[in-house]
């Protein structure tokens, strides 16, 4: 006799089938809560892997940056005459170290190989800081034929250097800037650093430093360093032609003299001041003029700037560092460190 075996399987009450349809449907929910959730932390943990490259890139090219503001204190070092200062003098740098072959065209270490897309620049130079005018000693009247230099930012410069808190025609004294968002007190003090500009009146951020536009800034033409007087064998023809009496004629003499006869800086057939005193045998300089730059005027300078740009990979963020250097009897001491951001 043949069994159909369709008559052996029980018949699932309504109640049954009720049942099993919510335990799928169950299932189902904390299977996609699950999915949801291991999305959620994958992305979260590609967030944070993310962000730890980003400071790992960070930290790297902090390093490189102080790595590059050591060679710049090297080559400032490696200058043994301190009583003349030029531009032919090993303390002037404008180079990078894959320029100078401290790191390959590729970007690695010339004794170590290349892992995990360490790919890193690393520029630097090193200014006279006293080829800029003193803020604290200059004419601001000569001031407005810099770049990025109005009587509104004079008049305020002076406000805040002197010890009253009455206004110079536009300038602004206390009352101004504790009206501000970020609200403090005119200094009424001589400028210690040259970064107390920026909290002047007028004074924007990029028209302060000036690099993020390839323009400089007023970071570039002035200093709080030295005595006043200007390096005549560093200072570029704006400067100069701040100088009292001098102007745009006087300066381009002396600039044009420097540059000597192919007629561009930074040759061989450069020339310099060995003394002051010189500056009257310059073609194109009147007596007066001669006489003005040897009152105002130096061939020697006992501060430097530092510019640093390090970044761990070529298209990364880059670290940007500038240092002020103080040189005396030889001995180097680094006054102030910043961090540039434009």
């Amino acid at each position: 006799m043949r069994i159909d075996r369709s008559q052996l399987r029980v018949p699932c009450s309504p109640g049954q089938s009720s049942r099993r349809a919510a335990v799928l449907v169950l299932v189902l929910a904390v299977m996609s809560a699950l999915s949801l959730l291991a999305l959620g932390l994958c992305h979260r943990v590609r967030l944070e892997l993310k962000v730890a490259r980003m400071r790992s890139e960070q930290v790297r090219s902090h390093y490189l940056a102080i790595g590059g503001l050591e060679r710049a204190l090297l080559a400032i070092r490696g200058d043994t005459d301190d009583k003349i200062d030029h531009p032919g003098e090993s303390w002037r740098l404008a180079t990078s170290a894959e320029q100078e072959g401290l790191l390959t065209a590729a970007g690695e270490s010339p004794d170590a190989g290349q892992a995990g897309g360490f790919n890193p620049r690393v520029y630097y130079e090193v200014s006279d800081e006293e080829a800029r005018l003193n803020v604290n000693t200059g004419s601001p009247a000569t001031w407005l034929v810099l770049p990025g230099m109005d009587e509104t930012i004079a008049s305020a410069i002076l406000d805040w250097q002197d010890a009253d808190e009455s206004p110079i025609r536009s300038g602004a004294e206390s009352s101004h800037y504790e009206r501000l968002d970020e609200s403090h007190r005119a200094k009424n003090k001589p400028i210690a650093l040259i970064w107390e500009l920026a909290l002047v009146k007028g004074v924007e951020w990029k028209a302060f430093v000036g690099r993020g536009s390839g323009q400089s800034g007023l970071v570039d033409w002035f200093t709080a360093s030295g005595d006043g007087k200007v390096n005549l064998n560093t200072a570029g023809a704006e400067v100069l032609s701040t100088l009292p009496g001098i102007g745009p004629e006087g300066a381009r003499a002396l600039a044009e003299w420097r540059m000597g006869l192919d007629g561009e800086s930074f040759t061989a057939d450069d020339r310099f001041l060995s003394t002051c005193e010189e500056v009257g045998q310059i073609p194109g300089l009147t007596e007066r003029q001669a006489e003005l730059l040897m009152e105002y005027g130096s061939v020697a300078t006992g501060s430097f700037r530092v510019y640093v740009e390090a970044r761990a990979r070529p298209d990364g963020r880059p670290c940007r560092l500038s240092a002020g250097v103080r040189r005396d009897e030889g001995e180097l001491r680094v006054i102030w460190v910043r961090p540039m951001s434009f």
